[in-house]
Parts: C-alpha cells; sequence; structure tokens
C-alpha cells in the first residue's frame, strides 16, 4: 500500500515539477530499444540548447531543480540513460554505445544541432564518450564529479567498494539512506510514503544496475578511464565542477584532471557534496548563464 501510494504521489509531484519548468515527456526508440527523455515543450531558437546526463542510478528527474534555477534561458534536453528511469538497456551491448546512439536520436529527433553537454559522474563519461564522436556538434562539454579519472587514493565510496561492501547494491531503507549521503551533501527528508516507493523502486531496478556495472567498471572495480587524449583534442570548451565536500570520488581527481586536460576551467562549489546540480542547483545556473551564454574571463567565486 505504502509503495503504491508513494509512487502516485511521486508521479503528481514530478508531473507539477515538468510543468513549472515547462518539460514535455517524450519518448523515443534506436535499434528497438526505448527511451525517454524531458525536453521544452516550447523551444526558442534564440536559446542555447543544454543536454543533461544524469550518473549512474540516476534519472532525468533528478535535473529538475537546476532546469528550474535556470528559469527558461535555455532549451534543454534532458536524457535518461539506458537501464535508468524510462529507457531500455540491452545487456547484450555496450552501455556507452547505447547512450551514444539516444543521444544521437534525440537530437535529431528535437532538431538540435549544436548543443552544450553537461554530464554528472558516469553522465560525464558518456558526454565525453558522445563528444569524441560527435565534435562538430559540441560547443561546451561541462564534467560534474566525472567518473573515470584514475587516482591512487580511494574515496569514501572506494573503500567500501575495497572492503566488498559497494553502496550500490542495498537491502534496508538504512543502506539507501546511505548511499544518499555519498552522493548529496545534504540528502533530502525520510518522507513517507514517497521515500518507501523510492527505495522500493531501486530495489526492482538493482538486478540492471548490476549489468551496467559489471560493463563499466575494470576488474579493480573503478570506473574504466576516461580517454584523456580524445578529450583533450576536442575544440569545445570544457569545464569541471567540482563540490568540495565530495565522498563519493576521491579530491586528487582535480588534480588529475588538471594535468592531462590544461585547458580545463575549474569551478569549486564549496557547499555541495557529488551532485553539485541537485546540492547547489542555483549556484550551477548561475554558473551556466554565465560561461555558456556570455563567457567571462574569470570565474565567479564558488
Amino acid at each position: 500500500m505504502s509503495y503504491k501510494l508513494g509512487q502516485f504521489i511521486w508521479a503528481i509531484l514530478m508531473l507539477m515539477g515538468r510543468k513549472a519548468s515547462r518539460l514535455a515527456l517524450k519518448s523515443g526508440s534506436v535499434g528497438g530499444r526505448s527511451y525517454t527523455c524531458l525536453v521544452s515543450d516550447e523551444a526558442d531558437s534564440a536559446l542555447e540548447t543544454l543536454v543533461l546526463l544524469h550518473g549512474f542510478t540516476g534519472s532525468k528527474d533528478y535535473w529538475l531543480p537546476l532546469i528550474k534555477q535556470l528559469k527558461g534561458r535555455f532549451n534543454v534536453l534532458v536524457i535518461d540513460l539506458p537501464g535508468h528511469g524510462g529507457s531500455h538497456f540491452d545487456p547484450a551491448q555496450d552501455f556507452y554505445e547505447q547512450a551514444v546512439r539516444i543521444i544521437d536520436d534525440a537530437l535529431w529527433f528535437h532538431k538540435s544541432e549544436r548543443v552544450h553537454l553537461i554530464g554528472a559522474s558516469v553522465g560525464a563519461m558518456v558526454a565525453c564518450r558522445y563528444a569524441e564522436r560527435n565534435p562538430q556538434r559540441v560547443h561546451t562539454l561541462v564534467m560534474i564529479g566525472p567518473a573515470g579519472v584514475p587516482v591512487s587514493e580511494p574515496s569514501e565510496f572506494y573503500a567500501e567498494v575495497d572492503a566488498g561492501q559497494n553502496p550500490f547494491w542495498i537491502h534496508t531503507r538504512q543502506a539507501w539512506r546511505h548511499l544518499l549521503s555519498l552522493a548529496l551533501r545534504t540528502p533530502p527528508p525520510d518522507f513517507w510514503p514517497v521515500s518507501a516507493f523510492l527505495f522500493g523502486d531501486y530495489m526492482k531496478r538493482q538486478s540492471t544496475y548490476r549489468l551496467i556495472w559489471d560493463q563499466i567498471v575494470d576488474e579493480h572495480r573503478r570506473f574504466r578511464p576516461l580517454d584523456f587524449t580524445a578529450v583533450s583534442a576536442l575544440p569545445c570548451r570544457k569545464m569541471l565542477v567540482w563540490g568540495e565536500a565530495e565522498r563519493t570520488f576521491h579530491r586528487s581527481t582535480v588534480e588529475v584532471l588538471s594535468e592531462h586536460l590544461p585547458e580545463l576551467r575549474i569551478f569549486r562549489c564549496d557547499k555541495s557534496g557529488h551532485a553539485v546540480h541537485y546540492d547547489q542547483p542555483k549556484w550551477l545556473a548561475e554558473l551556466l548563464c554565465a560561461e555558456v551564454i556570455m563567457p567571462p574571463r574569470t570565474p565567479p567565486l564558488a
């Protein structure tokens, strides 16, 4: 009963959030596999277009707080990655290949030619893969707490993974709340019955998440690395957004990226954890407006 009621309330909340942000829910199909996305319901050709890519175990709706803060200053395309939200995942094919094809199809269908790619965590890996394949279509590449950066020191998240207690694989509400705390500086309150639905939904999807995980990590249970040479060669602007309260990836990630991508512009948010777009959506919206619409010579203060 609590699951069904929570599902109903969550659906209403998401519908209201999408309506307030003037977003329409759309679906498509690539190679017989369906996907879902959110798009600006009245796209303005005079505005820049943002493509938003969530992280592992996330969904398109995790971007709603940021989109609300953008207040119609961009066209947006928000995609559910394969195996997440309403998008299908084929375990016989590569996760990243499927994701790139979804982005290609969504951009073609919605007639978006040159865009700003914003990816969070694994979504940043997807954004890099897409940009490597389609450098002419990407104007700006924004990586929020990106996965795939090899470092020598384990983060809090990886310390648990190395101890055989991967935080992604949960069995209790308490473990689910712990997972949220690793991603968010201030996790949302445990609101019954919505939290009961979100926990139950995660549990139902966990088998698919495991299949994806096995594809995107190496034998040491680390995300397969970015191709720094290919990313550095991209002609687009490159930005790193990093939450200073990050617990998922180690802080040395920033130094490693700076070494391999000297052209990278770095923006630190001192009041955010891993998911800056959720923790500090207003801060990030102001940054995107300043950097994407009219890039300044000096970064704003965090």
